[in-house]
């Protein structure tokens, strides 16, 4: 017994004194070489980035190589482009410029209020961001009218024909689109929605804006309550969506939002420069990577963002896709906004041309979606005369101007121009009369003779029809759950795993005189 007990004890003793003398040395010697390779692979990585530089295929861009005309019968790509003697160019990129487009899309549905096409210079240290309009006229065969619609009903075909990540795709979608319409390459897309638009400025502390008039609105269907003062304070995230949703006492409706929001772009930009530190970027990023959708490479984010901490607000442009609200018949039919192919042309050659020739009228709108039909009274529109560029730069939006209409009863309103002021649809006020806007921003005023070639007659709505396509939303199995027409300030549902409540809707748009003044 005692033997045995010795026996046992020996062996028991022996792993005890090797773990004792001989694996600490072990142990120690791993832990080095793991900290060795761990602190290589962090210097590799850092010295990566700091050396690292983005680029870009020098290939045709998408815009032209879709041409039908630069492709011939065996299916062969061939693109020439001249210069202004007629001489052949070959096509270079800027490798130091990227266009991204920014979206804002509600709470739950995938309307996208917020549409910014992003241009960043990297060599001549310049910020460019062009707004696209909401209700900007866009007809891509799809019976989408309006350019906010158009995610939502790529959303549902990509959802109905079971893509693995039909939100990215539907943004793919939006991107292209985007691209051949306006001949702007787009490099990368991000989208945001007002989730974390809120906690976003709620992390940099807020952010001071001078709200120019006292701002009320109340929609309990969509839990949407506006209630701002003027006057210079600081907005925290919730108030900041009221400010940059609110539009109904805009004299020119949804364009008075549009400007509103570059005031808060401006005033957010200069609070990122002037209060950017170690806490701020960590509660920024934190948001970041919860609320906003990207296929922006991080170490391409990386380099852009770095280098665009050091842009001069001087140098960073504001400014609207140019255009004009107006009827799609002149006095009747939908209020869009309609733009002007000559003055977008200009705009897009001078901040958003990543390439060494110019956009020209052959190329832009190839496929006619920016208007009805040749002839028509939207088209003489979108071929008005140049109109002033109207831009702004983020040190300095004081020279824009919002103009609040005042409400008077129909019985004293006089008759005005009102080619320029949108008019939709409310339920819960009575229209009776455009607000009166002057007659330099109508769009009589800006239209000359000029006619273009006839091209194939597009099908289009009935001019009564106040209904766009039919927009499907699927269920679970991924059939369409209604064929009932929408209206056509869509909100279509987004769809997970399970079918959720109607979602909100964007507040009316009310630009025209209710019959009785009213307070909400």
């Amino acid at each position: 017994m005692n033997f045995q007990n010795k026996k046992r004890t020996k062996k028991e003793e022996a792993p005890v004194k090797k773990r004792v003398n001989r694996k600490p040395g072990k142990t120690a010697a791993v832990i080095v070489a793991v900290l060795v390779a761990i602190f290589v692979v962090l210097a590799a990585a850092v010295t990566i980035l700091l050396v690292y530089k983005p680029s870009y295929d020098d290939k045709p861009p998408a815009f032209l190589t879709n041409d039908p005309k630069n492709t011939d019968s065996t299916g062969n790509v061939s693109i020439v482009v001249t210069d202004d003697q007629g001489g052949d160019v070959e096509i270079e990129r800027n490798q130091e410029q990227i266009n991204i487009m920014i979206i804002g899309k509600d709470r739950w549905a995938y309307n996208t209020d917020v549409m910014i096409i992003a241009s960043y210079d990297v060599t001549n240290g310049a910020i460019s961001l062009m707004q696209i309009p909401r209700d900007t006229y866009i007809d891509i065969g799809r019976g989408n009218h309006k350019a906010n619609s158009l995610l939502a009903s790529f959303y549902n075909e990509a959802y109905k024909n079971k893509e693995a990540d039909p939100q990215a795709v539907a943004l793919k979608s939006l991107e292209e689109t985007f691209e051949q319409v306006f001949c702007i390459t787009i490099d990368y897309y991000a989208m945001m929605d007002l989730n974390g638009f809120v906690n976003i400025v709620d992390a940099l502390g807020g952010v001071e804006v001078d709200v120019p008039f006292d701002m009320k609105y109340n929609d309990p269907v969509q839990g949407l309550k506006i209630n701002l003062k003027k006057g210079l304070q600081t907005l925290d995230g919730d108030k900041a969506e009221q400010f940059v949703r609110f539009r109904v006492d805009y004299v020119e409706g949804d364009i008075g939002r549009v400007d509103a929001q570059k005031i808060f772009i401006s005033a957010c930009l200069n609070k990122v420069k002037n209060n950017f530190n170690v806490s701020t970027i960590a509660a920024i990023a934190e948001q970041v990577m919860q609320y906003v959708t990207t296929d922006i490479p991080l170490q391409d984010f990386v380099y852009y963002a770095k280098k665009a901490l050091s842009v001069d607000l001087s140098k960073m442009t504001m400014l609207t896709l140019p255009g004009i609200q107006g009827r799609q018949f002149d006095t009747s039919g939908t209020w869009y906004y309609i733009v002007h192919r000559d003055s977008a042309i200009d705009a897009i050659n001078k901040y958003f041309n990543s390439y060494n020739f110019d956009i020209t009228t052959s190329m832009f709108d190839r496929n006619d979606s920016l208007y009805d039909e040749t002839g028509t009274y939207m088209h003489s529109i979108f071929l008005s005369q140049h109109t002033e560029e109207e831009s702004y730069t983020a040190d300095n939006t004081s020279d824009i101007h919002i103009s609040k209409y005042t409400y008077k009863p129909a019985a004293t309103t006089t008759a005005t121009t009102t080619a320029a002021a949108p008019v939709t649809n409310s339920a819960e006020t009575s229209q009776t009369s455009a607000p009166s806007v002057p007659a330099a921003t109508t769009a009589e005023s800006s239209i000359h003779t000029e006619t273009a070639e006839p091209s194939a007659t597009k099908q289009t709505a009935d001019p009564t029809d106040t209904f766009a396509e039919t927009t499907k939303v699927p269920d679970e199995s991924g059939e369409a759950m209604t064929d009932e027409p929408q209206p056509e300030e869509t909100t279509v549902i987004e769809v997970t795993e399970e079918i959720t409540e109607p979602t909100e809707s964007e507040e009316p748009e009310v630009t025209a005189a209710p019959a009785e003044p009213t307070e909400e």
